[in-house]
C-alpha cells in the first residue's frame, strides 16, 4: 500500500488507511473534542478550553437572552422523560394489611405498587411491626430503657444525702449552695482559680469610715460606676486596686492582704480599665502602708 495514503487520526493517533476522513472510526469523529481560543459572544469573555465545553458555556451563558426559554424546555423535557418511563400520577384504592381499611394512594402508574403493604395510620403500621418481634427483641428494649432509669444512688456534696438522677446535688438549694456560697469547694466549676482569687480580694469596708483617705470629690463630680444595664454610667468611679490582683495571684500574696482599704484608690472606671493588671505601688510599698494605716487607726 501506498505511504501517501498513510493517516493519523485527529483523536486516538493511531494510523489508519483512509484518503476520505480525519478519523480512524465513527467512535472518534463523535468524541472529537479539540481545545479551542473563542469569545463568548454574550459575555465577551476569551476561553481557552475544549470545543464541547465552549459550546455549553455559550448555550448556558447569563447573557444569552434565550437562556430563560432553554431553561424552561430543559424542565419540561426532563419531567416528560419520568413520566414516559415511569408513568403518570393516579390515585389507587388499596387495603390496609392490618385492619382491612379500603383507602387511597398517589403513586405513579409504572411504579404501583411500591409497598409489599400498606397501612391506613401509624396505628397500624406499629400494631404490625410489635407482632413481627420476637421475645428475645422485647428483652433487649427493656433493659434498655432499665439501664437509663435505674442508675447508682449518689451522695449530695452538701447535706451528704443519698439520691438517684443525673444533678451534681440533690436539690435546688443544695445547687445554688454549693455554686454561690461555697468558697472552701469547687463552687467554681467553670471559674479558673485567677477569678476564684479575685473574689476573695474584693473590698468589704465602707469609705465612710475613713473620710480623710479617700477623694470624695470624684463621686460628686462622676458619681459611681454602672454598668450599661444597671443604671448607665460609664464615666463613673470605681474602687481600685493599688496593688494588682493579677500580680498578687502570681505572687501568691494573702487575699487579706490586697483587700485591706491601704491597698484601695478611688479612680474612674475608664482609667481603672486602662490601668489593666498593672500596679501603681510595689508589694513592699503596699506592706508599709497596711502597717502605718494599722498605727493609724488601731488595728
Amino acid at each position: 500500500m501506498d505511504n501517501n495514503s498513510i493517516h493519523y487520526c485527529k483523536n486516538c493517533g493511531e494510523k489508519f488507511y483512509n484518503d476520505k476522513s480525519d478519523f480512524c472510526s465513527k467512535h472518534c469523529a463523535c468524541g472529537y473534542n479539540p481545545i479551542i481560543t473563542k469569545m463568548c459572544p454574550y459575555c465577551k469573555q476569551e476561553f481557552t478550553i475544549k470545543k464541547k465545553k465552549f459550546a455549553a458555556h455559550v448555550k448556558y451563558c447569563t447573557q444569552n437572552p434565550k437562556r430563560i426559554e432553554i431553561d424552561k424546555n430543559l424542565k419540561k423535557t426532563g419531567a416528560e422523560t419520568i413520566d414516559k418511563k415511569y408513568g403518570l400520577f393516579k390515585e389507587f384504592i388499596v387495603k390496609c394489611h392490618v385492619c382491612g381499611t379500603k383507602f387511597t394512594v398517589i403513586e405513579r402508574e409504572k411504579l404501583f405498587p411500591q409497598k409489599e403493604r400498606y397501612y391506613c395510620s401509624d396505628e397500624c403500621g406499629k400494631k404490625y411491626a410489635n407482632s413481627c418481634m420476637n421475645h428475645d427483641t422485647f428483652q433487649k428494649i427493656s433493659n434498655t430503657l432499665r439501664s437509663r432509669y435505674n442508675k447508682k444512688p449518689r451522695i449530695c456534696p452538701v447535706c451528704k444525702k443519698e439520691f438517684t438522677g443525673n444533678r451534681k446535688c440533690c436539690s435546688d438549694k443544695c445547687r445554688k449552695f454549693y455554686i454561690h456560697e461555697s468558697y472552701d469547694r469547687s463552687h467554681l466549676i467553670k471559674r479558673s482559680q485567677l477569678e476564684l482569687y479575685r473574689s476573695k480580694c474584693d473590698f468589704h469596708f465602707s469609705l465612710r469610715d475613713y473620710p480623710d483617705e479617700f477623694n470624695f470629690d470624684l463621686i460628686k463630680q462622676y458619681g459611681w460606676y454602672k454598668a450599661k444595664n444597671h443604671g448607665d454610667n460609664l464615666n463613673g468611679v470605681s474602687r481600685d486596686h493599688m496593688y494588682s490582683i493579677k500580680e498578687g495571684f502570681v505572687n501568691n500574696v494573702d487575699p487579706k492582704i490586697m483587700s485591706h482599704p491601704a491597698n484601695c484608690k478611688l479612680l474612674r472606671h475608664s482609667d481603672n480599665v486602662r490601668k489593666n493588671s498593672k500596679s501603681s505601688i510595689t508589694l513592699q510599698q503596699l506592706l508599709e502602708r497596711i502597717d502605718a494605716w494599722d498605727k493609724k487607726y488601731n488595728k
